[in-house]
């Protein structure tokens, strides 16, 4: 109890490539940035 767990962007963005995607940011639309 009382535990956070926190990643910053980098960490998630290695999660997700590790899981075999590509991570992309997007806006509240749910359209692509950059």
């Amino acid at each position: 109890a009382g535990t956070t767990f926190r990643l910053n962007a980098a960490e998630i963005e290695s999660l997700i490539r590790d899981a075999g995607y590509e991570p992309r940011r997007r806006n509240n639309w749910y359209e692509l940035l950059n």
